[in-house]
């Protein structure tokens, strides 16, 4: 299966080393109206143990990030708390990167989602664990190139955007 992105998956194993898998991933991004975007990934895990593939849906209203509700879910059963979000400028673009945090029961499973309209999902980090997934493009270089660029300057913000736990009441 040929994939126009993918995400590389940075895994922590026993030896505390990262064990990297690449998971390709097909994606549709539908914007309804002015603000709000549905996105649905379909993950092929066939190159990782599980061997499984799962559809992963999002909705995405960017004209309510002022207040304090749930803006994105996940096949619905899954619920995302808006946490902050951040301007990064490449070149002559700016980048708004919103965080969104999943509002777990388990403490194992609390991850933290990094999406922004050009791209959808770029990161997503274990709450608890050290593990990663980066969204990768194979379109183009030079969207390959702009999508890392972006990337980097997420993962290495000086003022810890990335690995942050911000002050959210997940109950």
């Amino acid at each position: 299966m040929s994939s126009d992105y993918s995400y590389t998956y940075y895994k922590t194993s026993n030896t505390n080393e990262y064990d990297l898998y690449e998971i390709p991933v097909s994606f549709i991004q539908e914007i309804t109206d002015t603000s709000v975007y549905h996105l649905k990934y379909i993950r092929n895990w066939n190159n990782y143990v599980e061997k499984k593939t799962d559809t992963i849906k999002f909705k995405f209203d960017q004209g309510h990030l002022n207040n304090s509700d749930i803006y994105f879910t996940k096949d619905v059963s899954k619920s995302f708390l808006f946490a902050q979000r951040r301007v990064y400028i490449n070149g002559s673009k700016n980048y708004t990167v919103y965080k969104f945090y999943n509002a777990p029961q388990m403490m194992d499973a609390g991850e933290a989602y990094f999406w922004t309209p050009e791209f959808g999902v770029i990161l997503i980090r274990s709450l608890y664990w050290e593990n990663i997934m980066k969204l990768e493009c194979h379109k183009s270089e030079s969207l390959s190139k702009e999508l890392d660029q972006l990337c980097t300057m997420v993962l290495f913000d000086k003022s810890n955007f990335f690995n942050s736990i911000d002050n959210i009441d997940f109950e």
